[in-house]
């Protein structure tokens, strides 16, 4: 299997929901949306966020106000999902169905931010200082910390009755980092990685026995060429050199913490 053919999948999303419960996983649906960005399109509209748009000659200014609406929207995205989390940390309660559609607008709301953000700082006139964005605020790292690997744990602690749910996040995410594999190769290697964490994690949502050799296999693409990728440019890491990273230990549905070397999710606090 190619590596192009193996960073291709399926996304899907979902529609507002109402609120009917006033928990923080609700509730955020109702607070204030992100400010909204330069030439937005309408919220109704039907805009795919893997589909880039024509657009005309942006100016050095307008790209700088873009990209700044558009990490506003983001930081305070990334917060409602941090808030959320701890909240669900502290009960042990299995969730209901509007709670996983509402964790999964949540989520997928924050990968599109990401998603944009790091393509319009690859914006032809964009300047040197917003190319560096992505290093200097380790984007990459924080797409996977808070964007992903949050929501994979609890969808996977609440097996089988997530399986729809983790089976639905897991293609929009795997679209998602495979067009950004595409598109942005100055991470490649992140990329990669990413995309063979989350087809090992599809195996747990996997129907039949040739999905579950599909989704190994694809995962063994990923890891293979991050493995060969050598030492990315990704300054995801904190500039150290400590062996840390979030591996998925597939036979018993968890995430864990295992110790190996890869620098691109080594992240501070103090990054965000």
């Amino acid at each position: 299997m190619s590596t192009e053919s193996a960073h291709t999948g399926d996304t899907s999303s979902d529609q507002r929901l109402p609120v009917t419960c006033r928990c923080a996983l609700c509730s955020y649906l109702a607070s204030d949306d992100p400010p909204p960005r330069p030439d937005s399109p309408e919220p109704d509209s039907d805009v795919s966020p893997l589909r880039l748009k024509p657009r005309p000659p942006l100016s050095k200014e307008e790209l700088t106000a873009e990209v700044e609406a558009i990490y506003t929207g983001l930081i305070m995205i990334e917060k409602k999902c941090t808030d959320v989390h701890q909240e669900l940390r502290l009960q042990s309660v299995e969730l209901k169905d509007e709670q996983w559609r509402a964790l999964h607008t949540l989520h997928s709301k924050l990968l599109d931010e990401h998603h944009d953000f790091l393509l319009a700082i690859q914006h032809p006139t964009a300047p040197p200082n917003l190319r560096r964005l992505a290093m200097d605020r380790s984007m990459p790292a924080r797409m996977w910390r808070h964007g992903v690997h949050p929501y994979l744990t609890l969808l996977q602690d609440q097996l089988p009755q997530s399986q729809e749910h983790l089976r639905t996040f897991v293609n929009l995410a795997y679209g998602l980092y495979g067009h950004l594999h595409t598109s942005i190769p100055t991470f490649a290697k992140a990329w990669a990685e990413c995309l063979g964490h989350l087809a090992l994690v599809a195996i747990m949502a996997a129907n039949d026995v040739d999905e579950c050799k599909r989704w190994a296999s694809i995962s063994q693409v990923g890891f293979d060429e991050a493995l060969n990728s050598g030492p990315t440019s990704d300054a995801a890491s904190d500039n150290s050199h400590e062996q840390s990273d979030a591996a998925f230990d597939v036979p018993h549905g968890r995430v864990h913490e295992q110790q190996v070397t890869d620098e691109w999710v080594l992240l501070g606090d103090d990054d965000l």
